[in-house]
């Protein structure tokens, strides 16, 4: 659809990250047009599933993933120590428990998973070619040191197999029609449905713990990268955010009042990055919901109540993230009174937030039925 009318047909090349990359460029120039500030929101629906990417950009990366996934994960957390991502580089790491054993896999099976990393990588490639293009343009309008660029993803790596978008007979018929290529090699093209898989998933998160879908740190910790106006030194920031933050960040950075807003959630970061503080919320305090599961942050807490299907306790853990960023050891039955205190938070927080609050059974009894759904791998052919 185009400005909510649905077109009859598509370029035979069309590919939506380019589309998506013309449309903005086009904006933008409007915008310029107009000699009014502007403010773009760039939403790619890569890098999600379906894993499509131009083949030579598959095969580009196709000797970069022979190992398992367990070197994959250790290759991630390397790389993040080097480049100073990571604080705490010698914590503990676990798997979900539905991880597959490397060594009893067949080569088909490791050739899947290998191959999936492959298409994926092509397609951040890509985009990052097309983020290229935006960069660029802005450059020859004379917009780029006077523009303000963040770049974040909206969660943590993917673990869900394409048979959790089907639910009835007629959507499975639906999607073998127009995904019909199911082998491993047609991984990429059009007419193919790849997902990264979970184990792929949870290397993709490095050290910590899990991926989309669940209120762990790997599905809800995301990278953001900031391009500030004029030129600025480059460096490594690792303060608590929250996606709340980018609102009123935008509105100070544009010259806006920020002090009659009313329930607004989020603090602008501009002068963390400007340097002027450390921090942008007091004590990184945040209530999270999402699927009947429950967190608040404080600080280097985080109270998480997971169904143990997906690895989590069925009732409140307790996390000190700044010795455990893998979420590897629950500290509720020797921080009871954190556990206590963190626990009325979060009732404070759902009540101002009208959130309706799902009995812990209840929400464990659902939550581990549909966990093998949500997390498994569709092997290719």
């Amino acid at each position: 659809m185009r400005n909510g009318k649905l077109l009859d047909s598509l370029p035979e090349d069309f590919y939506s990250t380019t589309f998506y990359t013309d449309e903005f460029i086009r904006m933008v120039d409007v915008a310029k047009e107009r000699n009014k500030p502007f403010f773009g929101f760039l939403s790619y629906t890569a890098m999600h599933d379906p894993l499509h990417a131009p083949e030579e950009l598959i095969e580009k990366y196709a000797d970069s993933y022979k190992g398992s996934f367990i070197e994959l994960r250790n290759m991630r957390v390397k790389g993040m120590c080097e480049q100073g991502v990571l604080l705490n580089c010698d914590a503990p790491m676990r798997w979900p428990e539905t991880t597959p054993d490397w060594d009893a896999l067949t080569d088909r099976q490791k050739y899947d998973l290998q191959h999936r990393m492959a298409t994926y990588a092509g397609m951040m490639d890509y985009t990052d070619q097309q983020l290229g293009r935006v960069v660029d343009h802005l450059k020859s309008i004379g917009q780029y040191d006077n523009t303000l660029i963040v770049l974040v993803s909206d969660n943590g790596a993917s673990a869900m197999p394409a048979s959790l978008y089907v639910k009835t007979e007629e959507e499975d018929a639906w999607q073998r029609q127009h995904y019909p290529h199911r082998k491993i090699e047609d991984y990429g093209k059009r007419g193919s449905f790849p997902a990264m898989g979970m184990p792929n998933a949870q290397a993709s998160s490095g050290i910590y713990y899990a991926y989309k879908l669940t209120v762990f740190e790997g599905g809800t910790r995301i990278p953001m990268l900031v391009k500030m106006p004029g030129n600025t030194q480059g460096q490594v920031v690792h303060p608590v955010t929250h996606i709340a933050d980018l609102y009123p960040t935008f509105v100070e950075f544009a010259g806006g009042d920020l002090r009659n807003q009313k329930h607004l959630i989020g603090s602008s970061m501009k002068p963390l990055l400007e340097g002027r503080s450390s921090t942008v919320r007091d004590n990184g305090e945040y209530g999270m919901a999402w699927m009947g599961w429950r967190v608040y942050r404080q600080g280097d807490w985080k109270l998480v109540f997971m169904s143990d299907g997906f690895g989590g306790t069925g009732q409140y853990a307790l996390y000190n993230l700044r010795h455990d960023p893998g979420e590897t050891q629950d500290l509720s039955a020797t921080e009871q009174a954190k556990v206590k205190e963190l626990a009325a938070k979060w009732d404070s927080y759902a009540e101002a937030n009208n959130i309706v609050q799902s009995p812990m059974d209840m929400v464990n009894t659902a939550m581990n039925r549909a966990v093998k759904r949500f997390t498994g791998v569709d092997w290719g052919e």
